[in-house]
């Protein structure tokens, strides 16, 4: 078989993975990698059931891990009388876009999702009260800690972290995303008006007061393979991902 041949079978071949998966409501571009193409093949074979569920309004990618039901794409809903992109750290509902650029990140954008402040969680649970889901809990950030083999291999983070965007100075740290969860590198927004760059870090927030003035938060660094357990201030801004309620 000539070389030119053989591309031409690869291509075709490229194509109809392509297809299959844009099939299960996942948006594939034509010039994604074929290890990226493999890794969502697995995670459609192995358990990592992609799809998509509409949430508050909006159509999400949602996955299967273990026996729990995750958003893939960060929360960007707009809460009803909360603060967007507000230029001062509001002690209320408040939520803004990296660098009050929802062009850039936003939903037409990179889809980063908005940085919530924590005083937006007890607003979505009461919205969420009679939905599926919910702001996740430790209990659902334990099963992370489990020994599945590829959080074994890779380590937590870069299990779960996207394939893409997470460097730091150009230095490349991506994940593997075994299963689908997406976790992109959103940044944060911090006490007086910190914003930490997007491809460096992604915090989410975890459903649990642990003072007066911080929240339990779940942190992924692009230098690090790890999910790390730690706090955040009430009054800055994080991601979520929720999770289906257990039955």
């Amino acid at each position: 078989m000539s070389i030119e041949n053989e591309l031409q079978r690869i291509i075709t071949a490229k194509q109809a993975i392509i297809q299959a998966i844009t099939e299960k409501g996942i948006t594939v571009t034509d010039d994604a990698k074929l290890e990226d193409l493999a890794n969502l093949i697995e995670n459609i074979e192995t358990g990592g059931s992609v799809r998509k569920e509409n949430i508050l309004g909006r159509d999400y990618i949602i996955v299967d891990i273990g026996n729990y039901t995750w958003m893939a794409e960060n929360l960007d809903y707009k809460i009803e009388g909360m603060s967007l992109n507000p230029n001062n750290m509001p002690t209320t509902p408040a939520a803004w876009y990296f660098n009050r650029d929802e062009s850039t990140y936003g939903w037409n954008g990179k889809k980063y999702g908005l940085l919530y402040n924590a005083y937006c969680i007890e607003t979505l649970k009461e919205l969420l009260a009679n939905t599926e889901w919910k702001v996740p809990d430790y209990g659902d950030f334990y099963m992370f800690q489990q020994k599945i083999p590829s959080f074994l291999e890779y380590g937590v983070g870069k299990a779960l972290k996207s394939t893409s965007d997470w460097n730091d100075g150009g230095s490349s740290n991506n994940g593997v995303d075994k299963f689908g969860f997406n976790l992109l590198p959103a940044g944060c927004h911090g006490v007086g008006d910190f914003w930490s760059n997007p491809g460096k870090v992604s915090l989410l927030w975890v459903d649990g007061r642990m003072s007066e003035t911080t929240y339990d938060c779940r942190k992924f660094d692009y230098d690090s393979s790890s999910m790390d357990e730690s706090t955040y201030d009430m009054i800055g801004g994080c991601s979520i991902r929720l999770v289906k309620k257990s039955t």
